[in-house]
């Protein structure tokens, strides 16, 4: 990125007829799934899905935990004591399932990344509209310039929230 915007790239700007190439490689389509607008989108997908995946394994051991209470608590007499215990087995490990997967979200930063990914794929989106919306090679080469400085911020945004979830070094 940096070597694009040298003094001498400013004065003899590349030809016209790579502006639709860089537009279809770079912001792409999302019809034939390409460039970042179909990257974002894809991705807003599958994090929002594996978020839902771990809110409902957590509401699915939570249901369970009480109906498992309820059971106990009703039903002490006529439920012998071995499977009294698998029960309260039940009522542990099942909190712990979703504990570990909650962790695991938190740690990969999933309900953050899904808004960075839909802001993302909004810029790319308007991008697109705009880009096909004018044959002005100024006007579109100054909508890359903007998408590109919008790029430049998400990924500095990440690497701070990276940096806030720090991988921890195996003791191997």
């Amino acid at each position: 990125m940096r070597s694009a915007s040298l003094h001498r790239d400013r004065e003899n700007p590349p030809d016209e007829l790579w502006v639709p190439w860089v537009v279809e490689q770079w912001v792409g389509n999302r019809d034939e799934v390409t460039g970042q607008l179909a990257y974002y989108e894809s991705k807003a997908v599958q994090k929002t899905e594996n978020y839902r995946r771990t809110v409902r394994l957590g509401n699915l051991t939570l249901w369970s935990g009480i109906l498992i209470a309820v059971v106990l608590a009703v039903a002490t007499d006529s439920i012998n004591m071995d499977q009294r215990n698998v029960l309260m087995i039940l009522m542990g490990i099942l909190p712990l399932v979703a504990a570990v997967r909650d962790a695991y979200s938190h740690k990969k930063a999933e309900k953050e990344l899904i808004k960075q990914y839909r802001f993302m794929g909004r810029i790319f989106a308007n991008a697109r509209r705009l880009l096909d919306g004018s044959q002005d090679i100024e006007f579109q080469r100054r909508v890359l310039k903007a998408v590109g400085k919008a790029a430049l911020e998400e990924h500095a945004e990440w690497i701070l929230m990276q940096r806030e979830r720090p991988l921890e070094h195996g003791r191997l």
